[in-house]
């Protein structure tokens, strides 16, 4: 008990203000070593623990309060800090993830254009070659379409005259009649030309009539009139096969261009 009572005595010696007593100088360890101030002491200082009891306890709880409020708002700001750290971490990936992103979508948006541009250089190039297509095609049908009607010329101007047998161009025994209408060689392989020309463009048909063939076969052929009244010739043998001249200055031997006609 005496050492409680000391430990009371300090703390009301702590607690008391001088200025209370202005007059009186309080020296409580010397009070309490005089044994007839001993009870005396113990009883005030039952009412000073008494009325400061209360003070403390108060005390306390508000320290205790503000502790708590402390810690609470260490750990709310501890909260907060980590809360900022993600949020930055967060922030930062975020910022990472935009960077990229617009970067990939810098590059695509390059290689797109550069294909837009291959694209337009093909199409330009396809346009041009189409035109180019189309120029030659154009001209090909021009000049198809010219020569349809050079042709269609050609074959009115051929339709409209008639051939006759020349009585020039001919060997002396054939004999020609009715104004070269008829060609009529009593015997042997003679032959006799037109005289009319026909052109070497286009496609050229004629037609002709034999009355009566008075030998077992005849020749009809086209051959260049001016080669064949040069040669001297009237016909060629080989084989026995019989040659026509061609429209050239070149015999061709082992070549069949005769047409044989067989009396029934």
């Amino acid at each position: 008990m005496q050492l409680s009572y000391d430990k009371i005595l300090n703390s009301i010696d702590q607690l008391l203000i001088p200025q209370q007593f202005p007059k009186l100088i309080l020296n409580l360890p010397t009070l309490h070593s005089l044994p007839q101030e001993r009870q005396l002491v113990i009883n005030f200082a039952n009412e000073v623990v008494q009325e400061i009891t209360p003070h403390i306890n108060k005390f306390r709880l508000i320290y205790n309060k503000k502790q708590e409020q402390f810690d609470l708002s260490q750990i709310k700001n501890s909260e907060l800090q980590n809360t900022l750290s993600e949020f930055k971490e967060i922030k930062r990936k975020e910022q990472n993830n935009y960077d990229k992103l617009l970067q990939d979508s810098h590059n695509l948006l390059q290689q797109k254009e550069l294909e837009i541009k291959q694209l337009q250089h093909t199409q330009r190039e396809l346009i041009k070659n189409q035109q180019k297509t189309c120029q030659e095609l154009q001209k090909n049908a021009q000049k198809k379409q010219e020569n349809i009607q050079q042709t269609e010329q050609l074959q009115i101007s051929i339709l409209q005259n008639s051939f006759t047998f020349s009585e020039t161009y001919k060997y002396p025994r054939c004999q020609v009649l009715q104004d070269g209408k008829i060609f009529y060689n009593k015997g042997g392989f003679l032959s006799c030309l037109c005289d009319q020309a026909i052109s070497n463009q286009g496609i050229v048909r004629f037609s002709f009539l034999i009355h009566d063939i008075g030998t077992n076969q005849t020749m009809v052929g086209i051959g260049a009139r001016e080669i064949i009244s040069k040669s001297g010739q009237r016909s060629l043998s080989y084989n026995e096969q019989w040659l026509l001249f061609q429209p050239s200055s070149k015999r061709e031997i082992s070549q069949f261009n005769s047409i044989l006609f067989y009396q029934q």
